[in-house]
């Protein structure tokens, strides 16, 4: 009996039959092949996480479905992401105390958009394209279909070159400037996830006799942030007075979500000219064949844009997606070197279309946390908005109504 003192009623199954393996279906395939931005990332069950357990992906083609309810069409812009279908799954970390998964939001996923029965909900199923062009594609077995991680999120994305590996963690040498990275051996992405991402990024594909691999010399792309919270108090409140607490602070780098990338895919030096004239102005008495010239000629030096590549990637992907109407905020905190070169690049680049701002300990939403985060946002048209000046500390901080939506 339950409460009310009715019956309560049970479901049970009887004459049980054994069906072959795969006919019973808990979904219909929609769409295949298709391709989408993370939103958010589904949650490891233990991850203590306020957010759904299930990610969300925004489509970049929208897919028509039946609605359950009506019977008619309708079109689907996102669907859910199930963390047993998240490229890679998740890893622990921190000494196997804490979960965290290898998407994040701003990555592009390829996959097939599924049904389910129950509830005519959308998500995203596993694939056997390869790429977003391999429409046709079958797989033999069921083990060759994924969700697959096609792209990763220009935003903190960096590159550098393995200099030093320990037995758990290493160092790399960024090339953007002379400042060596600290990462754990357990942010190297999983080899599934390494080969569908340089297929897709680079079209380069795995040569068999000589793979890429974990050593001194390996070029990669990295997640760059910094360790701990350096940033958590006086970034929040205050650009100009975190660059100066930090600039007598020795800089503690970390690289996550390690790429290893084909030889000779980093650009570390340009060729500003040839057959150039000089004369010699001075010589280096500490040091033979050594000091400086005076070139007849002025020579173009390298453009931001060309200095800081995957800066300027991050900024035209977001403006060039009139869908992303959310802020575009970074998911780890940055060292104000590094954020320095995002807003000087937004100022020659967008000042008009974009805005910034960092987190604060007034964010509420658990995505905008910890404090110090950086948050890049679109101008609407006719705003009327003064362009921003990468020290105009004032617009860092009152910039807060920005109204960011996750899902």
């Amino acid at each position: 009996n339950n409460n009310n003192g009715g019956l309560r009623r049970r479901v049970s199954a009887r004459q049980v039959k054994m069906q072959p393996r795969g006919s019973v279906q808990f979904h219909d395939s929609i769409a295949k092949c298709r391709t989408g931005m993370v939103l958010y990332p589904p949650q490891p069950h233990d991850s203590g996480h306020l957010l759904d357990q299930h990610g969300k992906i925004r489509l970049h083609e929208p897919v028509t479905v039946m609605d359950p309810e009506t019977g008619g069409d309708k079109l689907i812009n996102e669907v859910y992401l199930h963390i047993s279908d998240a490229p890679g799954g998740s890893f622990q970390f921190r000494g196997g105390t804490s979960v965290g998964m290898w998407v994040q939001a701003g990555d592009t996923l390829l996959f097939d958009v599924v049904q389910d029965f129950v509830d005519g909900t959308c998500h995203a199923g596993p694939t056997a394209s390869l790429t977003p062009t391999d429409k046709d594609a079958t797989a033999e077995e069921d083990k060759d279909r994924a969700v697959r991680l096609i792209e990763l999120a220009w935003a903190m994305r960096a590159e550098g070159v393995i200099n030093n590996v320990k037995d758990t963690y290493g160092f790399l040498h960024y090339a953007e400037r002379p400042v060596d990275v600290h990462f754990k051996l357990f942010q190297v992405l999983p080899d599934p996830l390494q080969r569908d991402l340089r297929r897709n990024m680079m079209g380069y594909e795995e040569k068999s006799n000589r793979p890429l691999k974990l050593e001194v010399g390996t070029e990669v792309s990295f997640d760059l942030s910094v360790h701990g919270t350096i940033h958590a108090t006086a970034a929040a409140n205050n650009h100009n007075q975190r660059r100066r607490n930090q600039s007598n602070e020795r800089e503690n780098l970390k690289a996550q979500r390690i790429l290893f990338l084909p030889p000779k895919s980093i650009v570390t030096n340009k060729t500003l000219g040839k057959t150039v004239e000089a004369v010699i102005a001075k010589q280096d008495a500490k040091q033979p064949y050594a000091g400086t010239v005076e070139l007849k000629d002025t020579l173009q030096t390298m453009s931001l844009e060309e200095r800081h590549p995957l800066v300027a990637k991050m900024i035209d992907a977001y403006l060039a997606d009139s869908n992303a109407t959310d802020p575009l905020v970074f998911h780890d905190v940055q060292t104000s070197k590094e954020d320095d070169i995002v807003l000087q690049l937004i100022e020659s680049k967008a000042a008009q279309k974009l805005k910034w701002r960092h987190t604060s300990s007034d964010d509420k939403e658990e995505v905008m946390q910890p404090p110090g985060k950086l948050v890049i946002t679109k101008i609407e048209e006719g705003a009327g908005e003064e362009p921003q000046s990468a020290a105009d500390d004032a617009a860092s901080v009152d910039q807060s109504d920005d109204g960011l939506s996750v899902a």
